[in-house]
């Protein structure tokens, strides 16, 4: 590495802890590194940074708000034992986490009601 890229390495370093960019300083080398190698343009390679920076800020927020609310080990439904309570179906439980639903949703339908209008639904 030249001394005129090591300069320059050493201003990027020291402008992204002056405007509070831990996130690009630590990824920058590699990213350039591998946009080089890739001829990646220069705004994608931007791109990247920005997006890392942005990853890591949401990383520290998530870490922060987990140290915050003094939650201890992080768990599961992976590391859930379920033979612990029989009682409580796995299959369904882990239908639930996927977003699936018990009942399926009523469908709305035009019925006729006791005083011979049409409405929707029930009356």
């Amino acid at each position: 590495m030249s001394s005129a890229q090591v300069a320059v390495e050493g201003l990027i370093d020291i402008h992204c802890k002056e405007l509070r960019l831990p996130g690009i300083k630590s990824a920058y080398r590699e990213l350039a590194r591998e946009a080089l190698n890739n001829g990646i343009e220069p705004s994608q390679f931007l791109l990247t940074c920005l997006e890392h920076e942005a990853e890591s800020r949401r990383q520290n927020r998530l870490r922060g708000n987990m140290r915050a609310a003094k939650f201890g080990a992080i768990k599961t439904l992976a590391q859930f034992d379920f033979s612990h309570i029989s009682s409580v179906p796995k299959a369904k439980v882990l239908s639930l986490a996927e977003g699936e639903r018990l009942v399926p949703r009523a469908k709305w339908y035009r019925q006729e009601s006791h005083c011979g209008s049409t409405r929707r639904g029930c009356n």
